[in-house]
């Protein structure tokens, strides 16, 4: 169950939906997928999906029902499409398994904890952004409204996922945490780069940066980053819709807007040699991992589970909101040595390929499940 499944719909949870689901049918899983896409998407689906067994997939869609409200209209949403999942599953019988994205399966669990009777269910709220650092009242405000809703889906969830590290603190302080699964989310082996076409340091080190502008992805800090660094010998690479009005005019910042294909990406990544995230709150960034497949350096904040991503032998963590500590952390890597930098971005694409390829990620998943499978039946 999701509300959205890449590339119909993009960000972190979609994406993984799509990976999750494109990874159940080549290990020939049976998988009844509900999302919410366009009337005239359906059966496109498989077109993206690539060499998969689609006799393994029934593709059920709901449109995403919009719901009026200034701070909870997507709460109140949620519930009303997980009300129309509920309703489209009793229609067709019996599943072994739920797996859950968000707050999909907001009605299936209020109604198992009123005594009906239905599979297990599992959710991943991924970011748990809710529970993480906020700034600004209106971030403030909705964060108080989604955890009392995420703490309800949790507490009476069969199996909560965590995608690791501080998200997993995050869920044992508000659920029984025997119930805790953590599995991390994963890249396809493709995004892998040749470790003999990584390079140390050039004359200038460029510096990447992946996302949408949004107050918690940090933009106005690597702003207050770059300015200070218009004179030295480093080129900031922004991928992502920023506004004009959060745009940088220095001429040693280069602006792409928002890039879908995935080749594009990648030659941009492959002439970098670091990327930020300076986010408030994550919870396990896909473009950390796929930078890293790339050979890049990571400068990140300690957020979700980006501690489980990044450590000293392939960059830096700093702390959320902390520019200070993101200027002088891209300043030590301006100042590293060819060779000591070459080894760090190395390490970055090593460490992907030894723990976070699809190929092993869904071995994990489908493992847990049938372990849990057999304790909640005893």
């Amino acid at each position: 169950l999701t509300d959205g499944v890449y590339p119909f719909v993009t960000g972190g949870m979609q994406k993984h939906s799509f990976y999750l689901l494109k990874y159940l049918l080549k290990s020939e899983i049976n998988v009844l997928l509900y999302h919410c896409t366009k009337p005239e998407n359906k059966g496109e689906l498989g077109k993206e999906l690539g060499e998969v067994n689609l006799d393994y997939l029934e593709e059920v869609i709901i449109p995403f029902p919009k719901v009026g409200g200034m701070f909870d209209g997507y709460l109140r949403s949620s519930m009303a499409y997980s009300r129309s999942i509920m309703a489209g599953l009793k229609q067709k019988g019996d599943v072994d398994y739920i797996y859950a994205q968000g707050f999909t399966p907001w009605a299936l669990v209020d109604a198992k904890k009123r005594g009906e009777a239905m599979a297990p269910i599992s959710v991943n709220f991924h970011g748990l952004e809710m529970f993480q650092y906020a700034r600004g009242f209106k971030s403030k405000v909705i964060q108080y409204l989604f955890k009392g809703p995420v703490k309800f889906i949790s507490q009476h969830a069969d199996i909560s996922y965590s995608l690791g590290g501080k998200l997993t603190d995050i869920l044992t302080s508000i659920t029984d945490k025997e119930k805790v699964r953590v599995i991390p989310i994963g890249l396809e082996e493709s995004w892998l780069r040749d470790v003999n076409d990584i390079s140390g340091s050039k004359e200038t080190l460029n510096v990447a940066f992946i996302g949408r502008y949004e107050r918690r992805k940090g933009v106005e800090e690597l702003n207050e980053v770059m300015s200070r660094m218009s004179d030295d010998s480093v080129h900031f690479h922004l991928i992502g819709p920023i506004p004009d009005s959060k745009k940088n005019t220095s001429s040693s910042v280069t602006y792409y807007g928002l890039v879908k294909q995935e080749s594009e990406i990648k030659d941009i990544l492959d002439a970098c040699d670091v990327l930020v995230v300076p986010s408030m709150s994550e919870g396990m960034p896909t473009v950390i991992l796929e930078a890293m497949a790339r050979g890049l350096a990571i400068i990140a904040s300690d957020v979700g589970a980006v501690a489980s991503e990044v450590s000293d032998d392939n960059g830096w963590l700093i702390e959320a909101g902390n520019a200070q500590q993101l200027y002088a952390y891209l300043r030590a890597a301006m100042e590293l040595d060819s060779d000591s930098l070459k080894q760090m971005k190395i390490r970055s694409r090593h460490k992907v390929e030894e723990n976070f390829l699809w190929t092993r990620i869904i071995n994990l998943t489908i493992d847990q499940i049938h372990d849990d499978l057999k304790r909640l039946a005893r």
